[in-house]
């Protein structure tokens, strides 16, 4: 069992956590903003590869997962953002489909094409 897990496993049955964040970070060189406020995180990533390098930054598809069932033990939903679109949720809130099952998270396709489309508007312009 590891560090995450083992913190899932102490965190269940226990009152949900409630978060007040509002913080500015870079993972491997990539921007990134995280808001929260009661059991609702917010990462706002600034472009699809960076949403794509958190995600292998974090460890696999294990380590995400553990992440993620840390999140629902906790009560709290994480949502991953690019350029103001939900492109990804974690947590108590999530409901993964059949690709993101393998890393326990919910892909959001629709949101990964406005995100997609989004930067390609933004690049042009």
């Amino acid at each position: 069992m590891n560090g995450t897990t083992e913190l899932a496993a102490i965190a269940a049955g226990r009152p949900p956590l409630r978060v007040d964040a509002d913080l500015d970070v870079e993972v491997d060189g990539h921007p990134l903003s995280v808001t929260g406020e009661g059991d609702r995180l917010t990462v706002a990533v600034g472009s699809l590869g960076a949403a794509t390098g958190l995600l292998r930054g974090v460890g696999g598809p294990d380590r995400v997962r553990s992440l993620a069932t840390l999140a629902t033990a906790t009560g709290l939903t994480a949502d991953v953002t690019v350029h103001g679109r939900t492109v990804a949720r974690a947590g108590r809130r999530a409901t993964p489909g059949a690709v993101g099952r393998r890393f326990g998270i919910e892909l959001r396709p629709n949101g990964l094409v406005s995100a997609a489309l989004a930067g390609l508007r933004a690049a042009l312009t």
